[in-house]
Parts: structure tokens; sequence; C-alpha cells
């Protein structure tokens, strides 16, 4: 018995191990074993909240999910808890409106976004009933490819020293640099992307965004977008909406 005990010790040994890195490492805070965390996921911005409910809430899609909260708490004279998400739909805003309300927690207000982005009826996203599931079974949560995959960069993010800025474009103080760590062109707008065939997206807040050259200068736009990316053989493809509300996706050249 002695001996299929240990076999059964070394057969399980890799899967504590396992466990015992995803627990450290994965960016939702999902245990609460943290003080906080940063990621804007869906599962993360509402286990947050089960494990301790705010009264005044944020829903809505990318608009809010990236407030910087502590500037609406010293603004509104109250504390917020965000619990907006990136590409929320409609629906999912409303489901998880229901999710609060339905928590048996006290809500005092709730601030929801509505956009021409979420009512279009082309985009009808529906997650939420994915996500009650693995926010009341820890064990789908733990066996979830991608966030293990999260855990991962989490991980070798820890390992370089290096922090995990994928889900914002904020600029910070180590923004474009040049080869040898200098700043290159100083901080200036609210978003800005990475450079590709010599032009990288930027904006200053809102919907306007523009190109600018390796000097800092805009050199293309405002072209008034949802969304643009970066270029490729000489185009970037943009969408955003027209004036009676339909949804276009297109190309920018040179």
């Amino acid at each position: 018995m002695v001996h299929i005990l240990k076999r059964l010790t070394l057969l399980f040994t890799p899967i504590y191990l396992w466990f015992l890195f995803f627990v450290a490492f994965e960016p939702n805070n999902y245990f609460g074993l943290k003080s906080e965390t940063d990621s804007s996921q869906p599962v993360a911005r509402v286990r947050a909240y089960q494990q301790a409910p705010g009264q005044s809430l944020i829903i809505g899609d990318s608009r809010l999910a990236h407030f910087d909260m502590t500037l609406v708490e010293e603004v509104s004279g109250r504390p917020w808890q965000n619990l907006a998400f990136g590409g929320a739909s409609l629906r999912e805003s409303l489901d998880l409106a229901n999710f609060v309300l339905d928590s048996g927690n006290q809500v005092t207000e709730i601030l929801f976004e509505l956009s021409f982005y979420t009512l279009n009826a082309g985009y009808d996203t529906d997650r939420f009933s994915a996500l009650e599931e693995t926010l009341s079974n820890p064990l789908a949560y733990c066996l979830n490819l991608e966030y293990n995959v999260n855990a991962l960069t989490m991980f070798l993010n820890w390992v370089r020293n290096t922090p995990d800025t994928i889900e914002s474009g904020d600029w910070g103080p180590a923004d474009y640099l040049d080869e040898d760590g200098n700043v290159a062109i100083e901080p200036q707008f609210y978003t800005a992307y990475a450079f590709s065939d010599g032009l990288a997206a930027v904006n200053d807040g809102g919907y306007d965004w523009y190109y600018i050259d390796k000097s800092g200068n805009k050199v293309l736009g405002p072209y008034n977008s949802d969304q643009v990316s970066f270029f490729s053989e000489g185009l970037a493809p943009w969408s955003g909406h027209l004036d009676n509300g339909d949804y276009f996706v297109g190309y920018i050249d040179k």
C-alpha cells in the first residue's frame, strides 16, 4: 500500500506543480490571493465584484474599461467599481447588469454605456453563459487554455522584468525608446501603437486617429474610426460607423 501511495505521489507531482504555478501567475486573481489585478478581462472584473462587491458600478465596453478609476472617484466624490470589458456587446452588458442585480448585493447606481457599436444589430456576441460557468467552476478556469497561456505570459514577463502592457495603449515613461534606451518621442498622445512600415497609429483621446512618423509628426489623418491598425505593404485596415450607424471596414494607403 505504501508503495502504491509513493507511486501516486510521483504521478501527481507534476499536476501539483502546475497548479501552484498557475495560481501564482494567472493574471485575473481568480482565487483572490493578490491584493488587486490590472486585468480588464471579463472574468477578472466579475470575479473582483464577487470577492468585494461595490455599490456604484460601471458597465460597458472598452470605452469605459480603461477609465482611470482614481480620477473617476476624485471627480465623482465616491468610489466606483469598473465591470466594463473590451468587446462587450449590448447583450453581454445587459446580462452583466442582471447578474449583479440578482446577486443579492446592494447596488446603489449603475453607469451603463451605450454606443453605436454596441447597438449595431450585427454585433451580438454572447459569452456570459460561458463566463458564469467559469466563475462557478474553478476546474474549468484552471483548464482553460487561454488563461494558461496568460499565466505563462505573466511568468515570462516576471522573468524578463517587463510589465504586461498588452491590454493598454496608454503612454508610459518608457514608450517610444530608441535602440539605446533614450526617449525618441516625448509622451504626448493618449494612445500609441508600435511602428510598422515607418508609421504608428496614435490618438489624443477620442475617435480621431493619426499616423505619426519616427520624429513624432502627424503625417496622416485624422480618421474618425473605432479602430485602426498597422501598415503592411503600404496599406492599413481601419473600421468605424457611418452617420446612419452602418458598420464599415476599409484600408488607408500612405
